[in-house]
């Protein structure tokens, strides 16, 4: 039928999606289904190709089950391809449960064989049937838990990204649709749907919003959906212009171990910057204080740090680096004739015999081997033979001393500041050591008891990252 035939109340916008394969997530509920029986209907029109995809995630029973197999009776009947997930066994919160959603959403951008033996095509996109209603409803929640100005942003389309920098968009065709205009499309065309009765039950913060603030708020001010909708479109609009800034000049920026922000003088843009590093590490709970410290940090001695909920910020020449606190331990300790390559306590580190020809080349004064033995890491060469037995590996302890290439014995905590070791690295740089003797910074230099002569005839390659450059 027709473009014409399928309207939705006020027109879903579909020609962003022209040309794109889209998955549809449906539960079975009035607004997915509503969706997909627009897409399927609509989407070929804009050269759009429609699937679907529903996640099982078990959490009440048998009643989950049997809305799925709605779900596949209906896509059957439709004639829409549907890539189906059942999680076995339970989940310990919702916030799990979503997680595992949101992996079910990532396969679907990959290909798979069907149940009837047919070919899954790659989806470019997940369409959600989030609703006017629903951003309504996700505005006022936000605010009302006094979130920053990014809370009333409400529901947009987004992106699900792995860590490899692969993953899926994330799309709402329905956004500008309000909840009576689906029921009114669903009555029109008299399509089934189940009903999650959790949905209707009360105890949930979202529910009593959707089911009591949002209708008396309507019956106050008619239109008020609406309007928050203008409203949330407007606030996403500076919002994007604030994260342009941040991107164009760079101011968030991975560092080993954690995130630096830049100096930045502008409240407004410093405060968006942290919640660019809360959200890397999943932090909800934090409070305006805590960015008013950070930004206060900003103006304080090198080396001065802030700890608070599970990070540790820390003052640095280039700005301010937030990590994670406590994930490397300081006391972790392994002997140097059991490490030969992986980590050491969370630290890449490699140790292996260099051959002769090596040897040979580094007396020489030869300095290629140290760049290319092992790409992208700092390696340091030291005579074998010289080291004390009993030597581990382990991480700064009080006391430590370090006779620096060339002589100049130092307490270690001298020698980090005279080479402007940022804070953040200095109880995670794994290091060779005889009692409180250090025998070698790996990846920053080796002490003048292992240096290379040419009497040296076992030589040992210790590669690690090169943490002045981190």
């Amino acid at each position: 039928m027709g473009l014409s035939c399928y309207t939705l109340g006020m027109k879903v916008e579909l020609g962003a999606y022209a040309g794109m394969s889209v998955c549809v997530a449906v539960s079975g509920g009035k607004d997915s289904i509503a969706l997909l029986h627009y897409m399927a209907h609509n989407g070929p029109g804009y050269g759009i190709r429609v699937t679907a995809i529903n996640c099982d995630h078990g959490i009440r029973g048998e009643a989950s089950r049997q809305d799925s197999e709605f779900v596949r009776s209906f896509c059957q009947a439709a004639h829409v391809p549907l890539l189906f997930f059942a999680h076995k066994g339970t989940f310990a919160s919702e916030e799990e449960a979503r997680l595992w959603r949101r992996d079910c959403y990532l396969e679907a951008a990959k290909e798979h064989t069907l149940e009837d033996g047919t070919k899954w095509v790659p989806a470019e996109a997940i369409a959600t049937g989030h609703h006017m209603s629903d951003n309504a409803e996700t505005v006022i929640f936000n605010i009302a838990r006094g979130s920053g100005l990014s809370g009333a942003c409400g529901i947009s389309d987004g992106e699900i990204t792995c860590p490899d920098g692969t993953g899926i968009k994330l799309i709402r065709p329905l956004i500008a649709a309000t909840k009576k205009e689906i029921d009114e499309y669903i009555h029109q065309y008299g399509l089934p749907y189940v009903t999650d009765e959790t949905n209707l039950k009360d105890y949930y913060t979202r529910n009593k919003i959707r089911m009591y603030v949002i209708p008396e708020l309507e019956r106050a001010v008619p239109g008020a959906q609406r309007s928050l909708f203008r409203f949330s479109r407007i606030v996403k609009e500076t919002e994007d212009y604030f994260e342009d800034i941040i991107k164009r000049d760079g101011l968030v920026s991975s560092v080993y171990g954690g995130l630096l922000i830049k100096p930045v003088d502008e409240m407004a843009i410093f405060s968006r910057c942290c919640l660019k590093v809360f959200a890397h590490y999943k932090i909800k709970d934090y409070t305006s204080q805590h960015i008013n410290s950070l930004y206060k940090l900003q103006h304080g001695a090198n080396g001065k740090r802030f700890r608070f909920l599970r990070l540790v910020a820390f003052k640095e020449d280039r700005g301010i680096a937030i990590c994670e606190a406590g994930r490397i331990s300081p006391f972790g300790e392994k002997p140097l004739s059991e490490i030969a390559g992986g980590t050491f306590v969370g630290e890449p580190i490699s140790v292996q015999p260099v051959s002769a020809d090596i040897i040979q080349r580094i007396c020489s004064g030869d300095t290629s081997p140290e760049k290319s033995f092992c790409p992208g890491r700092k390696t340091l060469f030291l005579d074998a033979d010289r080291i004390p037995e009993g030597t581990v590996v382990r991480f700064k302890k009080d006391g430590d001393v370090f006779e620096r290439f060339g002589g100049n014995t130092k307490k270690l905590g001298d020698y980090f500041t005279d080479i402007k070791l940022p804070q953040r690295l200095r109880e995670r740089v794994p290091m060779l050591c005889s009692g409180s003797n250090v025998l070698a910074v790996c990846g920053i230099e080796i002490a003048e008891s292992l240096r290379i002569t040419s009497d040296s005839r076992n030589v040992l390659a210790v590669s690690c990252v090169d943490y002045l450059q981190s």
